[in-house]
């Protein structure tokens, strides 16, 4: 007769090992999608080779091939790392695409309304360079109403835009960095 203590849980299905493994692959998957530097702040090394070799096979069956073994490793892996790491670039990956899409925003609200379009950006900038904003929205307006194939001041407002947030975000960061030590 067995004892109460001797109970062990019991095994999984195979069913249910055949979803944990597709659920490994699909991590594996989003593993090997972040970029090389992304990858290199995977701790697991065996792990790190195995997802740039993904990246740099061409065939259909070789790739799912690397899947599986990608897989195989992950499950001797620190899962909750691997995540952490997927949702991090994630993260960051939105909130660039986000940045990116408001100053496309601010850049056709300059275009149709240069007075609201001034506030808006006054509003979260206020060292704004108007003067020039002005000048390279006039320009801007100018190509677009010619219907000029060359758009170089309509590229170059939005560069204007875009460093005009990088350089309120580096302010930003320094002034946290000198305020923490």
């Amino acid at each position: 007769m067995s004892e109460p203590d001797d109970q062990q849980l019991p095994e999984p299905s195979k069913t249910q090992r055949k979803r944990d493994m597709a659920e490994l692959r699909a991590l594996g998957e989003q593993l090997a999608g972040l970029s090389p530097q992304d990858l290199e702040e995977l701790a697991d090394e065996r792990l790190r080779v195995a997802a740039l070799e993904y990246r740099r096979i061409r065939k259909g069956n070789a790739k799912k091939r690397q899947l599986q073994f990608i897989g195989k490793l992950l499950r001797s892996a620190d899962i909750d790392a691997v995540r952490s790491l997927i949702e991090r670039k994630d993260a960051s990956k939105l909130a660039h695409k986000t940045a990116f899409h408001q100053l496309e925003r601010w850049r056709t609200l300059l275009l149709e309304d240069f007075g609201a379009g001034v506030s808006a950006i006054a509003d979260v900038y206020p060292a704004v360079d108007r003067q020039q904003l002005r000048t390279l929205t006039r320009q801007a307006v100018r190509e677009v109403e010619q219907g000029s194939e060359d758009r170089r001041h309509y590229r170059r407002l939005f560069q204007f835009l875009r460093e005009l947030a990088e350089s309120a975000e580096s302010t930003d960061q320094s002034a946290g960095n000198t305020g923490a030590g």
